[in-house]
């Protein structure tokens, strides 16, 4: 099966270039499946933001680390 895409540019500076190629190295993604999951994880951020729900980051012990906020 062959799905649809769309071709994109992007423009990033230097720095944030090397920082994205270091995510993607690091986790094995490619600049593409990076985006991807990328979006995928604001989708899911900015709808519990609609609903009222604060973004937390919670340790293996499931103790809080510290709230995302800005988005």
């Amino acid at each position: 099966m062959n799905k649809a895409t769309v071709k994109m540019s992007l423009h990033l500076s230097p720095e944030t270039n090397q920082i994205l190629e270091q995510l993607c190295q690091d986790n094995h993604l490619t600049k593409s499946d990076f985006i991807r999951k990328s979006i995928a994880l604001m989708q899911v951020a900015l709808k519990n933001k609609k609903k009222g729900n604060h973004l937390v980051v919670i340790n293996d012990k499931g103790e809080n680390q510290g709230e995302i906020i800005g988005l």
